[in-house]
């Protein structure tokens, strides 16, 4: 299936406001993606079915690991209350401003990983993106946490003049720091020397040499754009407890305007005939 993915910008909805997005499509061979910007009413439609994923940037989020009350798994509508409960002295805003997500199959995990963001920013947007006609099937992180204890993971994003150090990690979650072309010395990335060293360093081509040089390791190359394509081959789905309501609404209304499309337009008139 043609997949459309849309990473969200860290300002709030403008009219001129440009996303940046890119198509996928089953018959795509290059390892990676062709971005572009446009405003929301500009953004790709296509009459052919599409998987629409949206991106929250890694800087829109913050990661905690919690230990939630046993039997909590079997009793939905607790769920959420006993997320601001956890968190609410972790936070610095009100719990009940926040957007919060649990990471797949948590009930099986001891610690599960909680992503938080801002409620209204992510709304504000939601709501920007289906009043264009365009509407988002599920919400994914840009990076996220291993699920599974490993080695650090750092990854450099961007170009030689504007580009961010992420690192992943295991128990500590995800953070980053700014590069730019006045960088000259080894960043801060948190990490004590052992993890350092046990590191696995990637980078995109218009920054793997500077990041090599600064880290004093060859940092292997990824394809531009090619930790969109791992998010969104993960299991995440950040579209939960208030946004989940809306997202089974929206896959309504995308089913009705299909069934639409097939009742009305003159090129399915012979799948009529033959029904």
């Amino acid at each position: 299936m043609r997949t459309l993915i849309i990473q969200l910008p860290t300002g709030t909805p403008q009219p001129s406001l440009a996303y940046a997005h890119a198509v996928v499509t089953p018959e795509s061979a290059s390892p990676s993606l062709a971005l572009q910007w446009a405003v929301s009413t500009l953004l790709p439609t296509s009459t052919t079915p599409t998987e629409t994923v949206v991106l929250v940037p890694a800087l829109a989020l913050s990661w905690h690991r919690v230990t939630l009350p046993e039997g909590l798994a079997k009793q939905p509508a607790r769920w959420l209350p006993a997320l601001q409960g956890v968190l609410e002295d972790r936070l610095l805003d009100d719990p009940a401003l926040l957007h919060m997500a649990l990471q797949p199959d948590w009930a099986h995990a001891p610690q599960p990983w909680v992503a938080v963001c801002d409620r209204a920013w992510l709304s504000a947007h939601l709501q920007a993106l289906e009043q264009a006609g365009v509407q988002v099937h599920r919400i994914v992180p840009e990076l996220h946490p291993p699920l599974e204890a490993q080695p650090p993971l750092i990854t450099a994003l961007g170009d030689a003049d504007s580009s961010w150090l992420w690192v992943s990690h295991s128990e500590r979650g995800i953070w980053g720091q700014a590069l730019n072309a006045n960088t000259a010395s080894l960043p801060a990335l948190g990490l004590g020397d052992e993890e350092r060293a046990q590191a696995v360093v990637q980078a995109e081509p218009g920054v793997v040499e500077k990041v090599s040089q600064l880290l004093g390791t060859q940092a292997r190359l990824v394809p531009p754009g090619q930790h969109w394509l791992d998010a969104i081959g993960a299991d995440w789905d950040l579209a939960q407890f208030e946004l989940r309501a809306n997202a089974q609404t929206r896959r309504i209304k995308q089913l009705q305007r299909n069934l639409d499309e097939v009742w009305r337009n003159p090129a399915w008139r012979p799948v009529r005939w033959g029904l």
